[in-house]
Formats: structure tokens, C-alpha cells, sequence
């Protein structure tokens, strides 16, 4: 049976600010707590701790560097819940960390422009991060130092590699590089690189609880997964089935991501697909699960100067009785 509840309005005291053009360009979910992680365009994060009503900005304190970048990616420490990295596109520096949950935000290094940072988390002390610039070919940034200084090491990349936008840190040599319409795969600290997967690549991998990475491939054409740490890759997901590069895992292991109408949950790693919510009301830019408040989040980019109201919207979804 279509699920009939409706979608409902969460953008809260963030309706109105002013901000630009492209306001809500990004949305998460913090892990550990009930936590609402928003990025305005040109405005930072901002975070909210009642499921959408009320928001406040991170990262505005005396003693942190602010963050006026677009917003692409945030990453938690799975170790230690109050440490969390921000990457982002256009304006300013490019990476961040908080060591206490946003309230002090700290820019690493001196690279621009980049659409996502990976972190080896198999290292207590945090070294070695990849970060991969936004819409650029073999172009790739490693540092050794927890991000204070920068290599760039992207002409070791394969050559005819699309944009190298997404890395993944396995460990402190062995790392992952989606490049759009392929994956690289390096056992020597980007060294050298072969391919792995000529499908897969297009934005954000999910590494799930059971260790297996997922990763969506270009234009709708699927997902692949990897079960070895990206060695080999098969194919879990065809071509049009999924819109985007949006996929999640939820809190009892099953898969999320969207079409152009609805949620899609997934009980067996991709294979079927079940719907999950009302139709959207605009097109979604993402999608999020919080556990707390046991509802998915979906946000537009609407390209205004002021937030309307409904940019952010959320659907109730238990998934412990779904």
C-alpha cells in the first residue's frame, strides 16, 4: 500500500535568512545524537536539535575560522562523536574540522574548491586525509599531517580518468578515487593506481556496518559494491532505477535512496526496492535519515536570495516498525 502521511515543512527559523543564490545546499544527520546538519550557500552550518523547528549557526565562535564555502561534504569520527570534517566548493578555504561538535570550526591547510575530504580512520591520530578537488581530472590533494599541509599527487592517477572528486582513505596506504566513470584503487599511498571498476565512482561511496562499499555510477546507471575493499566490484543496482548519487544506510542495515518521486528502502543490499514515503513536493537535492527523530529529510536548491519556507521537508518513518 502507497504510503499516504504527508511530507512536512522543516526549514524552521532558517525560512527567510538571507543567503546565496542556491540556499540549502546540503543536509545530514549526525550519528551519536539528535542533530540536523544544515549548509547555506555562502553561510556556513547550521544545526538543529528539534527535528527542523529551531536552527543555530556552527562554527561562530570567537575563536573559529568561519566557513563560507558551498557546502558538499561532512564526515564524522566514528570513534569520537564530538569530531566531525567539513569540505566544500567556491568561497574560502576548502576543509574544516570541530573537535567539539561544531561550536569552534578550524580551517586545515590552504586548498580551495573541493568537493569532498576522506579521512583514515584506522589511524588514532587522524594523518592522513585525501581530498578531492570539484570538476577536476587528476587533480588530488594527500596530507599527512591531519591537514595542515597538502600534496598534490592527481598526475599519478590513471590517465582518461574523469573528475576526481572522491576519494576514500582505507587506511594509510591504501586508498579509493572515484573518477566519475571509473574507480582507482592505490596500495602504495597514491603512488600508483589501477583501475578497478570501469562503472561506479559518481559522488559519495557508502561504506556500510558489514564493511561493504557501495558506490553509485554516472548518469543513473546503477550502483556497484565491493565486499574486498574495492579489489573487485559487481554491479547490485541496474541503470534508471535510482535518481542521483544519493544512497544511505539505515540504523537496522537496510539501503535508502530516491527516484525522481519517492524514498526507496532496500532490505537486501540493493537488489529490491520498496517504496518508502508520499511523492516528494519538488524535486529533491538529497536525502537524510535521522534515527532520533526516526524521519527522512529531503532539501531543495532553490536558487533564491531569501530561504522560502518547505526547502527543507521531512517524512516520518519509524524504521523500527516500517
Amino acid at each position: 500500500m502507497m504510503p499516504d502521511s504527508p511530507w512536512v515543512d522543516a526549514t524552521g527559523s532558517l525560512t527567510g535568512k538571507s543567503t546565496s543564490p542556491g540556499d540549502v545546499q546540503f543536509l545530514s544527520s549526525k550519528p551519536d545524537r539528535d542533530m540536523i546538519i544544515a549548509g547555506l550557500a555562502g553561510f556556513g552550518l547550521w544545526a538543529s536539535n528539534d527535528g527542523g523547528s529551531n536552527w543555530r549557526g556552527l562554527g561562530i565562535s570567537g575563536n573559529s575560522d568561519a566557513i563560507i564555502n558551498g557546502v558538499v561534504t561532512v564526515v564524522y569520527d566514528p570513534d569520537h562523536p564530538k569530531v566531525f570534517w567539513e569540505s566544500g566548493i567556491y568561497f574560502g578555504a576548502a576543509v574544516f574540522r570541530t573537535d567539539d561538535n561544531g561550536v569552534t570550526t578550524k580551517q586545515l591547510g590552504d586548498i580551495t574548491h573541493t568537493d569532498s575530504v576522506s579521512i583514515d580512520f584506522t589511524d588514532p591520530d587522524r594523518q592522513t586525509l585525501l581530498a578531492g578537488p570539484h570538476e577536476k581530472s587528476r587533480l588530488l590533494f594527500l596530507s599527512r599531517d591531519g591537514g595542515q599541509n597538502w600534496d598534490e599527487i592527481g598526475d599519478n592517477l590513471p590517465e582518461k580518468s574523469g573528475f576526481s572528486s572522491w576519494p576514500l582513505v582505507l587506511d594509510s596506504q591504501t586508498f579509493l578515487v572515484g573518477c566519475s566513470n571509473q574507480i582507482a584503487r592505490s596500495v602504495d599511498g597514491g603512488a600508483t593506481w589501477d583501475v578497478v571498476s570501469t562503472s561506479g565512482g559518481a559522488g559519495r561511496p557508502l561504506q556500510t556496518a558489514d564493511g561493504s562499499i557501495y558506490w553509485t555510477a554516472e548518469s543513473d546507471s546503477g550502483v556497484m559494491k565491493s565486499t574486498d575493499q574495492g579489489q573487485t566490484w559487481n554491479r547490485v543496482v541496474g541503470a534508471n532505477l535510482l535518481h542521483g548519487q544519493t544512497l544511505l544506510e539505515l540504523p537496522d542495515g537496510r539501503l535508502a535512496s530516491l527516484n525522481n518521486n519517492y524514498v526507496l528502502v532496500s532490505p537486501d543490499g540493493g537488489e529490491t526496492w520498496k517504496v518508502a514515503s508520499a511523492p516528494f513536493p519538488f524535486p529533491p537535492h538529497g536525502l537524510v535519515y535521522s534515527r532520533y527523530q526516526k524521519a527522512f529529510y529531503v532539501y531543495t536548491d532553490s536558487q533564491e536570495l531569501q530561504i522560502p519556507a518547505r526547502s527543507i521537508v521531512r517524512y516520518d518513518w519509524d524504521y523500527e516498525t516500517q
